[in-house]
């Protein structure tokens, strides 16, 4: 409705941005569960592969049919799952743990860790996957930082690159943000007098985001690649949501060789190379 309110020359874009990030609706109609219109021209070929946000990841046709479901024992929050070599699962659960099944749903194995939103292969079937720094103060706030682990399929990991360690290069791109101005001297006490005494009572307290990296894409092969080395196989596609900016680095040093999107995107999420 409210789209053809707007006049067909203007542009539509900040009408679509005031829709906001639509997360569910309280008043559903259950009788529209499922596919309500399929028109096989229009999309492409296959199946889908996706998770219930809890601990369910589900095969389903294009007809709306479920052809296999497979459960997380003990998951909350499994947000979700790439498809990868010998047809294997890996479901990143958020805060929760790194779990790769195989097709039958034996668990090869559970990584324990704070990961979140993305998971990429790379050319040697090890996995790159997004997890959570341990807090820290930063500039009078206490600020939660992003990092990238590489997790073998023995289930052992390392972390290859710390959005902490790199806020210094990075920042050379996409400039200083709030987070990057002292808070106010009353907020830094309030704040170190609000963690002490919520420590106490063993409760956390709420903290900033710096980066919120949403997105991990290992780049293959491109037509780009042979002149450009920033394109090279291997380099890693990441999304930067609260710079508002994409960033490809080097698959050997981890530093960055390409980025985009200051003053184009706002609050982006999943950028992917084609």
């Amino acid at each position: 409705t409210a789209a053809r309110s707007v006049p067909a020359t203007d542009d539509v874009s900040d009408h679509l941005r005031a829709i906001g990030y639509v997360a569910f609706d309280e008043d559903e109609d259950a009788s529209l569960s499922g596919v309500i219109e399929h028109a096989p021209d229009r999309v492409a070929p296959g199946w889908n592969l996706y998770t219930d946000d809890v601990d369910t990841v589900i095969l389903m046709d294009l007809k709306g049919s479920v052809l296999h479901e497979w459960k997380i024992p003990g998951a909350k929050h499994c947000e979700h799952v790439e498809l990868i070599s010998e047809l294997r699962l890996a479901i990143v659960c958020q805060g929760e743990a790194l779990v790769v099944l195989e097709a039958g749903g034996k668990a090869l194995f559970r990584l324990a860790a704070r990961v979140h939103h993305d998971a990429a292969q790379r050319e040697d079937r090890s996995l790159l996957v997004l997890a959570a720094e341990q807090r820290r103060f930063h500039r009078g706030r206490l600020v939660q930082f992003d990092a990238l682990l590489e997790v073998s399929l023995d289930g052992k990991s390392r972390r290859v690159w710390s959005g902490a360690e790199a806020a210094g290069e990075l920042r050379a791109l996409h400039g200083a943000g709030e987070l990057d101005r002292w808070a106010p001297f009353g907020a830094i006490t309030k704040l170190v007098f609000r963690w002490f005494w919520e420590k106490a009572r063993g409760r956390g307290v709420p903290g900033h985001e710096y980066y919120h990296v949403n997105t991990v894409e290992v780049l293959g092969e491109n037509a780009l690649a042979a002149s450009d080395a920033r394109f090279r196989p291997g380099n890693v596609l990441l999304g930067l949501r609260n710079a508002n900016t994409a960033v490809i680095l080097d698959r050997d040093t981890w530093t960055p060789v390409w980025h985009w999107g200051q003053g184009v995107m706002d609050l982006p999420h999943m950028p992917t190379f084609i």
